[in-house]
């Protein structure tokens, strides 16, 4: 599972024109949870973001969501619920992945898919998957 150290100043400016300032704390957090293997509490992280998002940006933190459960799903071995929801959370955060965001959206992608085209049809995908990394860009 890949660490990840948080945003410096440059990439929080990236960040805090995506993400509202009162919100960047947790999304930060969120990103934090979700390459640290924390799945559900990323889920539940982001989703206070996205709650209180507004514009097409809630469909990046969607995307973000989505693909974090699809990991959650994953590592308890619900190989058609990650697969369903890497595919859904892929399509939006793609939308993305050319924006300066502050994160490397392009590299997530790559990863997703995959694991959409590899790693969901091995027998025993949870014990082998390569955990996906959001890093800031």
């Amino acid at each position: 599972m890949a660490g990840t150290s948080g945003p410096s100043p440059v990439q929080l400016a990236k960040l805090g024109q995506l993400i509202p300032p009162p919100l960047l704390n947790d999304f930060c957090l969120g990103i934090t949870e979700f390459n640290s293997g924390l799945y559900f509490e990323c889920h539940e992280t982001l989703e206070g973001v996205w709650r209180k998002q507004e514009g097409e940006e809630r469909e990046l933190t969607q995307g973000i969501i989505q693909i974090a459960v699809g990991c959650h799903h994953l590592c308890r071995n619900n190989k058609i619920g990650a697969l369903k929801l890497f595919r859904r959370g892929l399509s939006r955060v793609e939308k993305f992945k050319n924006a300066e965001t502050g994160l490397c959206l392009t590299d997530l992608c790559s990863q997703v898919q995959n694991l959409i085209s590899l790693g969901i049809s091995e027998e025993n995908a949870a014990d082998n998957f390569s955990h996906p990394a959001l890093r800031f860009a």
